[in-house]
């Protein structure tokens, strides 16, 4: 779909300018311009945000495990001779 001299991939190509706020206000513009008409790529915009949103929070919970104090003893014995 060509929308206002935008074409979808070029869409595609901006799309991390665009969600991190690395435009000019020109290419927003025509950006958001052709996320007006275009259905398929609001859609692909969300989910991209969406991914980034799961990547954060699956990093950011990450549940600490303790130890074995075995494994530990092992693993600064290993660092040690080496």
């Amino acid at each position: 779909m060509k929308e206002q001299g935008l074409t979808c991939r070029e869409a595609i190509d901006f799309l991390i300018d665009y969600v991190e706020g690395e435009m000019s206000e020109e290419q927003a513009g025509a950006f958001t311009s052709h996320l007006e008409k275009c259905p398929p790529c609001r859609d692909y915009l969300e989910t991209y945000r969406e991914a980034i949103r799961m990547g954060k929070e699956a990093c950011c919970e990450e549940e600490e495990i303790p130890l074995d104090p075995h494994l530990t003893e092992a693993i600064l014995a290993a660092i040690r001779k080496s």
